[in-house]
Parts: structure tokens; C-alpha cells; sequence
């Protein structure tokens, strides 16, 4: 790698020098009390419809990815006794239930926190996803999904900003739409592996098409690099551009989360998939 932060915040690096081109080793402490950069997870993906009829049975699953490569787990504190939460390793999760039956119009609500050792509460500084389902005797009328992720220990945001290229705005640091719980008194633990995502439904197959070439053409461009960096850590150029890319592989990331229309469609989140997967297995 090119740079290793300690845990008391001191800096680690390797440079080549411009004047003998030589591999040098570089230490900077910090002269005065730092902040703690150990972000909490972030949800990065999910899956799961919100229109349901009486009877149905309902699947979701979620999945979070930490930065720091953090031990992951999710936790609901407040949702219907039909829920269940189950971890299913490798930082994702999988909820089930079935939906009670009757004539009369239900609107089921579960949120679910992710969490890690660093990050073990359930309050407004890490992420969370909300599922607002919505059960009719058609099973046509659309409920809703806020993801709302928390990019550090605090309320600041990420400290690189997220720039949407399709539309030239800056990607919103937590997704919104709205979702509300409806409160029980069950309370679920659930713990799953750190590993490496909000409801827009509005999401044209353009968009979705669009989406994913560009994500192949930067899967294209990643690759080889991470590729370099993994045979040769010393490789200080290559390992430089790694870390540019990582943060616009961050960026892509959470452009996907907002593309809920796209995770419904099998084709779609297949390619998603195999196209991440080739991006993982390239990393050191």
C-alpha cells in the first residue's frame, strides 16, 4: 500500500523521490489531538419489493460494507413481531415474513441498523434502512424504502464529495424517501461479517442500461490497476491511482443504492453483480 494510518493517527508512506528516484519511508505524527476517521458501516445494497397482498411472503436482504473492514452486524430494535432478521455472513442479512391476512389495508414497517464494534448503537450516527410495505387485496399499491447512510462517527458528512457525472449534481450523502415503523416490542440482534447502496421509482431502463456501461467501462479501468498493486505493493504509481479509483468505485456505489427499480430486475442486478465481483477479486 502506499499509506498506513496507525491507531494514534500517525501517517505511514512510501514515496519515490523526484531527485534520486530512491523508495523512501515516511513518518508524520500529529503535533496536536486528532479526530477518530473509523467510519461505521454503510448499507450498500438491498433487495425486496413493497407491494404485497394478505397472505404473501415476503423476502429482503441487505447488505453493508465498512471501511475499515470492521466485524459488521445489523440490529432492529422496534418492528412487527411477523419479521424475522437473519445474518447470512459476508456483512449481508436476510428478512422474511408473511403478511397477515384480511380484507383491510396494512402498512408493516421495519428499520434496520447497520453496526460494527466501533459503531454499536442504534442512534442518528450510522446508517439505516427503513422498509415501509404497503398490503392490499391487489397487491398493486407501492409502500416504500428510505436508506439512510451515515459516512462517519458524527453528522459530517463524507469527507470526499460524491459527484453524480449523469447529471452533473452532487450525490446526496444519506438517501431520503419517506417510511415510517410500526412500534412492538420485539428487539433482534443479528451479527454477520464485514464485506463490500434508497427508493427512487421513478428509474427508467435507460437508466439502468446507462448505469451499468459506465460501470463496466470503469471495471475496465480498475482492474488492471488493482491488478498491479496486488503482484507489486511497492508499485507506488499504480497504488496512487488505486486509491482515486476507490473513491469513485465508493461513488458508483452509492449512485446504484438510488437505482431501486434497477434491483428489481433479475438481468439488472445479475450484471451488477458479476461486474463487482470481477472489482473485488482484483483487489489486494
Amino acid at each position: 500500500v502506499a499509506m498506513v494510518i496507525g491507531s494514534d493517527n500517525t501517517v505511514y508512506t512510501f514515496f519515490t523521490s523526484n531527485y534520486d528516484n530512491q523508495l523512501r519511508f515516511l513518518t508524520a505524527k500529529p503535533q496536536s489531538s486528532t479526530k477518530n476517521c473509523n467510519y461505521p458501516p454503510r448499507i450498500v445494497n438491498y433487495t425486496g419489493k413493497t407491494n404485497l397482498k394478505p397472505g404473501e411472503t415476503w423476502t429482503a436482504t441487505i447488505t453493508a460494507a465498512d471501511s475499515e473492514c470492521d466485524n459488521i452486524w445489523f440490529e432492529s430494535i422496534i418492528h412487527n413481531d411477523i419479521f424475522t432478521l437473519k445474518a447470512n455472513g459476508n456483512g449481508t442479512a436476510t428478512i422474511t415474513d408473511t403478511m397477515p391476512e384480511g380484507e383491510e389495508k396494512g402498512t408493516p414497517g421495519l428499520s434496520v441498523w447497520a453496526l460494527d464494534d466501533k459503531h454499536p448503537n442504534t442512534n442518528n450516527e450510522v446508517s439505516v434502512i427503513k422498509f415501509q410495505l404497503v398490503i392490499t387485496p391487489e397487491g398493486k399499491e407501492k409502500g416504500s424504502i428510505k436508506v439512510t447512510n451515515k459516512c462517519s462517527g458524527n453528522n459530517d458528512g463524507m469527507p470526499i464529495s460524491n459527484k453524480n457525472k449523469k447529471n452533473g449534481k452532487e450525490a446526496s450523502q444519506s438517501s431520503t424517501k419517506t417510511a415510517t415503523t410500526t412500534p412492538t416490542k420485539t428487539n433482534t440482534n443479528v451479527e454477520g461479517n464485514s464485506q463490500t447502496t434508497t427508493s427512487n421509482s421513478g428509474t427508467s431502463n435507460s437508466d439502468c442500461e446507462g448505469f451499468l456501461a459506465e460501470y463496466e467501462a470503469f471495471a475496465k479501468k480498475y482492474i488492471p490497476v488493482a491488478t498491479n498493486v496486488k503482484s507489486n505493493p511497492m508499485d507506488i504509481n499504480s497504488a496512487m491511482k488505486l486509491g482515486t479509483l476507490m473513491e469513485e468505485y465508493a461513488a458508483l456505489s452509492t449512485r446504484w443504492v438510488n437505482l431501486n427499480e434497477c434491483h428489481e430486475v433479475p438481468a439488472y442486478q445479475k450484471r451488477y453483480d458479476e461486474i463487482t465481483k470481477r472489482i473485488q477479486d482484483a483487489n489486494p
